[in-house]
């Protein structure tokens, strides 16, 4: 009987993994995220992209729209998007439906003027914003912009 060594292949990570990515971090409340957590068809209208840190409008026919010009309390942020292999083979992506978490993100309007307690929705694109009149309210500011561009903000229930 002969012995047939095989040689072991390797693949290269091209990913740097020390760093933190801040698209979308889960600081506290983690444990109330994961039954809170659904996939939905994400709208032709997108071609099929929706990242993490993105949130996306749950329309009545079940599928995930961009967010219009004012804030609609079905919004939900995504945390499995489009970049996922799950999401490429499906054409979902992976929302967060509950709330009471925190989250550090650097995906938010960066032209906006930050404070603690600050309301947020999402308007006019995919990121949290500050929240006017009629906007619903989806978040509220935790931590100011640090240096490094990042938020930290509480997600509320809806």
């Amino acid at each position: 009987m002969a012995i047939v060594e095989t040689q072991e292949e390797f693949v290269p990570v091209t990913e740097d993994f020390r760093q933190p990515d801040n698209d979308f971090d889960i600081i506290k409340g983690l444990e109330l995220v994961q039954n809170e957590v659904r996939d939905f068809p994400i709208d032709p209208t997108l071609n099929g992209v929706l990242t993490i840190g993105q949130w996306g409008v749950l329309t009545d026919s079940g599928t995930l729209v961009e967010p219009g010009s004012t804030g609609v309390g079905n919004t939900y942020p995504v945390w499995s998007g489009s970049e996922q292999f799950d999401s490429l083979a499906t054409g979902n992506a992976t929302v967060i439906m509950g709330g009471n978490y925190q989250v550090r993100t650097s995906h938010y309007d960066t032209t906006q003027t930050y404070h603690a307690g600050s309301n947020l929705t999402v308007k006019n694109g995919f990121y949290p914003t500050l929240a006017g009149g009629s906007d619903a309210i989806l978040a509220r500011v935790v931590a100011i912009p640090d240096a490094s561009g990042v938020i930290t903000i509480l997600v509320l229930n809806r």
